[in-house]
């Protein structure tokens, strides 16, 4: 990746003039001209960094980023699919509690069945024996004296 002389010098917190001198004394050429700022190529930062102490830096802190990425993006796998083993325990549970409910509404459906007909039952026998107390209440209560 091209980096301007400002990047370069934010890196190694030196002053660009520093870095300006040594790239006139040194002939480097720039790569690119981006918006008037002239960046310069990985062997172009190699040269510098090296002049200045910073070689192993920056090599390092390339590779201490990879490793830093790689652990993060493993740290956030391992998350996601802790996440992910949660929520599948979660759907089991309510699959379970789903299925709890289902029966007992089947239950309640069952018992107010045998209810109603007990009730009907209960009906029927109250009737017929309120019809046989009217058959007998036909007969008046004197014809009992006679």
């Amino acid at each position: 990746m091209n980096k301007t002389i400002k990047q370069m010098a934010d890196f190694m917190g030196i002053n660009k003039l520093r870095i300006y001198r040594f790239i006139d004394k040194s002939d480097i050429e720039s790569s690119k001209v981006i918006n008037g700022a002239k960046t310069y190529d990985k062997s172009a930062q190699k040269l510098i960094y090296k002049h200045f102490g910073y070689i192993d830096n920056y090599y390092n802190k390339d590779n201490d980023n990879k490793s830093d990425n790689i652990k993060e993006k493993d740290e956030l796998i391992k998350f996601i699919k802790d996440e992910i083993e949660e929520k599948n325990n979660q759907i089991d549970n309510l699959q379970k509690m789903l299925d709890q409910q289902q029966q007992l509404s089947l239950q309640d459906k069952n018992t107010i069945s045998e209810q109603k007909q007990k009730l009907k039952s209960m009906q029927l026998m109250i009737d017929t024996t309120y019809d046989n107390k009217n058959d007998n209440s036909k007969n008046h209560w004197w014809k009992f004296w006679i």
